[in-house]
């Protein structure tokens, strides 16, 4: 028997759609975890949120290829970055359902129905093949941008510029104020004006802190220079 090329095409698709498919259980279970994402022209952000605990945040800048991709691609790249940088605490809530919230409503259906435009697709798999690598349960639901003010704030922090005070104006106001702080407590994107620090960027294996405002820092001296996302938040 003779079969039409097209129709094998067309059988061989469906059955990498069929295996694909991720088995769900028929008992509802509660979302315990929520991840919220945001992509801006230059950068992305992404917060974690666990029993409602407090909150964990990453941001970073695109590359100079990512920046120039359209604003639906970088969406969706911002929820793959968000899965990728939280990837050590989703491992250990394999099988366990999560709540991911975008601004954009196309992205959310697109996500929801693992299907989407020609350029967006190969997107739309790499989220895919992550939360299936995760072994997460993962649904996805549009989020006002009102809403989603911390996040948003973090996917700006590349257009607010990684600045910071001068390393030897630094040294001259301290010892004017014989004042040595201990910590910088807002270290920049790519530099950082002292040995101890704290970055958002759970990656960064060089600190032992991460979010600035997890912690008590009533008794110790600091180096307080925040970015101005974080004073309009």
């Amino acid at each position: 028997m003779i079969v039409n090329r097209g129709v094998i095409r067309e059988l061989k698709r469906w059955i990498r759609k069929i295996g694909n498919i991720q088995p769900e259980s028929l008992i509802s279970r509660t979302i315990i975890c929520m991840l919220k994402t945001d992509a801006f022209s230059q950068s992305w952000g992404a917060t974690r949120i666990y029993k409602n605990q407090i909150e964990l945040t990453q941001h970073d800048c695109w590359s100079e290829k990512e920046a120039e991709i359209k604003s639906k691609a970088k969406e969706i790249k911002a929820i793959y970055y968000g899965l990728l940088r939280f990837e050590q605490i989703f491992k250990k809530m394999q099988d366990q359902p999560i709540l991911t919230r975008s601004e954009n409503t196309t992205i959310v259906y697109d996500i929801g129905k693992w299907k989407a435009k020609e350029f967006l697709i190969e997107r739309i798999k790499q989220v895919f093949y992550l939360v299936k690598r995760l072994q997460l349960q993962n649904t996805t639901i549009h989020i006002p941008g009102k809403l989603n003010s911390t996040t948003d704030s973090l996917s700006r922090l590349c257009r607010s510029g990684d600045y910071t005070l001068k390393d030897g104006m630094i040294q001259m106001i301290c010892k004017t104020l014989n004042y040595m702080p201990q910590i910088d407590i807002f270290a920049p994107q790519r530099n950082k004006l002292i040995n101890n620090y704290v970055r958002v960027d759970l990656n960064d294996l060089g600190t032992h802190f991460h979010n600035a405002f997890n912690y008590n820092w009533s008794k110790v001296k600091l180096y307080n220079h925040p970015p101005i996302p974080v004073l309009t938040t």
